[in-house]
């Protein structure tokens, strides 16, 4: 069949452009999008290879092949910059960190069902983005009696907040601007007398590639600079196959505690791609990572880390 020969001819053709346009990224920051949704061009380059295996055509299906085995391998890469399983002597509860993080979404408007989760969560840590001063009394307030120490940003200056159990030892913020992502920070003492610094993040959106570029590069610096273990965690607005993320990790030597879950967009159908994640230094292993639910007014779903911090 011609027809199916031709359509075999124009799937591949459209599908390796695509990868390779998302290999141009470094260079051309806009062609980040294409990798912001790996997994749906491992599904099309699947789909490609099954009408090439239709077509009967050898050499069709060696180009489909090749073109599935590249896209599974890219999606796969951010695997190698996962965090280890915990070992039995740090996996008990007393030595776990539980971190929650969360884009309430500045449209929100049950605010009240994001304080019921935050609380029914107990996490020792809680990341807001988007909490924006309209939006930040209802969530912030209400909590204040199960986190008494709140590190936020000035008005206006990005909508993040950290909130804590825990006094911390140091804290600081850094206001957002298209070189430098709006961010809060603070360190606390751990339960093996050990420090560590948690650093809440909103990178700026996947459409304003040349501030994540700019943004990016500014966290790596900041991090490598940093003393002591790190968490860096919130809406990082890039997917675990990006090359920024893959970048700062490497250069930070940071690893990721989620990459195949979903968090956006959760107000519409279902999700289908992973902007929220934490990135923690070598000293943490990843205990658990759990996916919030819906129906908490927001675009997010949140994500809950139960880190391990060896000895």
């Amino acid at each position: 069949m011609l027809w199916l020969r031709w359509t075999a001819v124009a799937g591949v053709g459209a599908g390796t452009a695509a990868t390779l346009l998302g290999g141009l990224a470094p260079l051309i920051p806009y062609l980040e999008l294409v990798n912001q949704f790996r997994p749906f061009l491992v599904a099309a380059s699947l789909a490609v290879l099954a009408l090439c295996a239709l077509a009967r055509r050898r050499r069709l299906v060696a180009a489909g092949v090749a073109l599935a085995f590249a896209n599974i391998a890219l999606m796969l890469l951010p695997l190698r910059l996962s965090a280890p399983l915990p070992t039995g002597a740090v996996a008990g509860p007393r030595d776990q960190i539980s971190i929650l993080t969360f884009n309430v979404w500045y449209a929100n408007t049950t605010p009240e069902r994001v304080v019921d989760y935050v609380r029914a969560v107990d996490a020792d840590h809680v990341v807001l983005q988007e909490a924006f001063p309209d939006l930040a009394p209802r969530l912030v307030e209400p909590l204040r009696a199960l986190y008494p120490f709140v590190m936020s940003l000035p008005q206006n200056s990005g909508g993040v907040h950290l909130l804590s159990k825990a006094e911390p030892t140091a804290r600081g913020f850094v206001s957002g601007s298209p070189q430098t992502p709006p961010l809060v920070w603070a360190s606390f003492p751990a339960s093996s007398g050990r420090s560590y610094t948690v650093t809440g993040i909103h990178l700026a959106f996947p459409f304003e590639p040349q501030w994540q570029e700019a943004q990016t590069r500014f966290l790596a610096e900041r991090l490598r600079a940093a003393p002591g273990p790190q968490i860096l965690v919130g809406d990082l607005n890039l997917a675990p196959f990006t090359w920024k993320l893959d970048r700062l990790t490497r250069s930070t030597g940071l690893l990721r505690h989620a990459t195949f879950a979903l968090t956006w967009p959760a107000h519409r159908f279902v999700p289908v791609v992973l902007l929220d994640n934490l990135l923690a230094s070598q000293q943490f292993r990843s205990a658990a990572v759990t996916i919030g639910p819906d129906g908490l007014g927001s675009d997010h779903r949140p994500l809950l880390f139960r880190l391990a911090l060896d000895p």
